[in-house]
């Protein structure tokens, strides 16, 4: 489960209104930072609201940490830094490993420029296995060329990401896991449906309705009113 962070004046303001902050007491960051300011320290009872509030801000005041949600009490052995570092992880998407996520957004980020028009009527996808066995790929590729069209690898920029070879390649140290070479094809794959005019052709028969043409191109082809030709 994720772990909420909120804003310190957000927080004053559910103190305020008497509301208790359950999910940020529960997410063990009740305190901004190891060692820092308590989130749930007692409102000192002297002095009137800007009073208070500043004093609150200073430092002063009764710890209440462990007498409003005794059950919350972050062990000393826990830093809460690594907990929002994970928090944080979780929310954006990343791994943990900086050199790995850095590749992998540079892949994200370089998609966006990467050329894969097709002339109209021209545009070829294929997906998975066909009840017989054999790759769809090899049977939209060998028609694109018999054709004298393109498939989304033989654009230039499908070309250049093909020979990347994202899915368990070893190259230059760096891969990227099944799932994130499926957000980056996916990102590519999306601009190449989304260039195609007139008409499209299509290879998925016994593809699988989880893949890429049918999660991200075909919807796009479909919004589009692109005539489909679904081949055999």
């Amino acid at each position: 489960m994720g772990v909420p962070l909120l804003a310190p004046e957000v927080e004053l303001a559910l103190w305020f209104s008497g509301e208790k902050a359950t999910e940020i007491a529960a997410s063990g960051l009740w305190k901004l930072g190891k060692g820092s300011v308590n989130l749930f320290r007692g409102m000192p009872d002297a002095g009137g609201t800007s009073g208070r509030l500043s004093a609150w801000l200073r430092g002063d005041g009764v710890d209440a940490a462990a007498t409003m949600y005794p059950e919350f009490v972050v062990p000393n052995n826990i830093d809460s830094v690594v907990v929002r570092r994970a928090y944080l992880n979780e929310k954006f998407g990343r791994s943990g490993d900086i050199n790995y996520d850095i590749t992998l957004r540079g892949y994200l980020e370089r998609v966006d420029s990467l050329g894969v028009s097709s002339r109209p009527g021209e545009a070829v996808f294929y997906s998975g296995w066909n009840p017989a066995g054999v790759s769809n790929r090899d049977l939209g590729e060998a028609f694109a060329r018999q054709k004298g069209w393109t498939t989304l690898e033989q654009t230039p920029g499908g070309k250049w990401l093909d020979q990347e070879k994202l899915y368990g390649s070893a190259k230059q140290g760096d891969f990227l896991n099944p799932a994130d070479a499926d957000k980056v094809w996916a990102k590519l794959s999306q601009r190449y449906a989304e260039g195609v005019e007139d008409s499209a052709t299509a290879f998925v028969n016994g593809a699988k309705p989880d893949r890429v043409f049918y999660q991200y191109e075909y919807p796009i082809l479909l919004e589009k009113g692109i005539k489909i030709n679904f081949m055999d």
